[in-house]
């Protein structure tokens, strides 16, 4: 299966934030439910179970964005989506990543070994 999620991945690090009133709330959940959304819609298969094999191609726009971090964020995406039963499944993994790209994208390829 192959996944291509346009503009930036937020990385799950220090993703809760203290608001001006001192309630918590989640700074990335915005962007993290759009990559779950768009996961959803280009799933065409049932859900895998047993050990799978992931590769990962990402562009991104600056180098602050850490690969771990980023890979991190899809994995938990793969999960919620209804790709994967659980990230653990993940037991080989490939990644690319290129800096400087005006148009970030990342593409992930999963395959059931």
């Amino acid at each position: 299966m192959k996944f291509t999620i346009l503009g930036y991945i937020p990385s799950k690090k220090n993703e809760t934030r203290k608001g001006k009133y001192g309630n918590w709330y989640n700074a990335k959940q915005k962007e993290i439910s759009d990559i779950i959304l768009r996961i959803r819609k280009q799933r065409r298969e049932p859900m895998i179970t047993g050990n799978v094999r992931a590769e990962y191609y990402i562009q991104c726009h600056y180098r602050r964005q850490d690969r771990s971090n980023i890979i991190a964020t899809c994995d938990d995406a793969l999960e919620k989506a209804g790709v994967i039963k659980n990230d653990r499944q993940i037991v080989q993994e490939c990644s690319f990543i290129l800096y400087g790209i005006k148009n970030p994208e990342t593409t992930i390829r999963i395959e059931k070994l």
